[in-house]
């Protein structure tokens, strides 16, 4: 038998064997190495003997990189002379791989923004509203001693066209938001609010750790004139407006069998 199809039949009964084990779909990679290979291919009756065999894989080698059988790739990997074996994933596989790649990127996010510096994450609150719609002129306040906001922005509505401006204090901080801090927003909003009397104002506290219950109280009682952001929020806000991670598009190749199933027909 010509050694590219010794080989190619060693290649199919290791994927066989790797099936009968009940592992194709939770393991759709493993490896060989060349010299357990030819191993098998002697104990398997394939060849003669060892020697045989490993020849045999050189043989069918030589300048051939990759082989095939059913939904599965073998590629030769001639720097560490190993085998990979890897089954092609259908649509589904994909679906859930993106998915889990998602839930991956997610977490990266998160992390990266728990290890800002408290300026670097009022720039990344300023990158990220620049991207979302309906959200306009994000300015960044001056850094002065009597506290409030940090920076403001206006939303308008995409409906009615109305605008409403958001005060907003950013807390990049190691403890919970406090009563006192939602406080001093809402004192801020008012005077903002006797400033500005046509416009309507409202605040927004982002934080990487949730506010206190009590924070949240206090919130309430004043009419819900102040919501919060923490770290879930704004990494849900970063995912669903694309920023700080990217879409990489894949196209997916699979056989028309209605094609072939009509040309058989006629």
């Amino acid at each position: 038998m010509p050694p590219h199809n010794l080989v190619q039949n060693a290649l199919d009964a290791l994927i066989e064997h790797h099936r009968s084990r009940g592992l194709s779909n939770q393991v759709p990679v493993f490896t060989w190495d060349t010299e357990e290979i030819a191993c098998f291919m002697h104990e398997e009756g394939l060849c003669d003997d060892y020697t045989g065999a490993y020849d045999a894989i050189e043989q069918a080698t030589a300048g051939r990189e990759s082989f095939y059988f059913e939904d599965w790739i073998i590629e030769h990997d001639y720097v560490r002379d190993l085998w990979i074996f890897r089954r092609k994933l259908d649509f589904s596989d994909i679906v859930k791989d993106s998915s889990s790649r998602k839930e991956i990127v997610e977490e990266h996010i998160r992390t990266k923004i728990a290890d800002l510096d408290p300026r670097a994450f009022e720039t990344l609150l300023i990158n990220m509203f620049d991207r979302i719609p309906h959200v306009d002129d994000p300015f960044v306040r001056k850094q002065s001693h009597d506290g409030g906001f940090e920076m403001s922005l206006r939303i308008t509505d995409p409906i009615t066209g109305a605008a409403e401006w958001i005060l907003v204090q950013a807390k990049q901080q190691s403890k919970k938001v406090s009563v006192s801090q939602v406080r001093e927003l809402l004192g801020t909003i008012r005077i903002e609010s006797n400033k500005h009397r046509h416009r309507r104002y409202r605040g927004l506290m982002i934080s990487t750790l949730p506010a206190t219950t009590y924070a949240v109280q206090a919130a309430k009682d004043s009419g819900s004139l102040v919501d919060f952001i923490a770290l879930d929020g704004l990494v849900k806000l970063m995912m669903e407006n694309n920023i700080g991670w990217q879409k990489e598009a894949l196209e997916f190749a699979t056989i028309s069998e209605s094609f072939w199933t009509e040309l058989e027909d006629e």
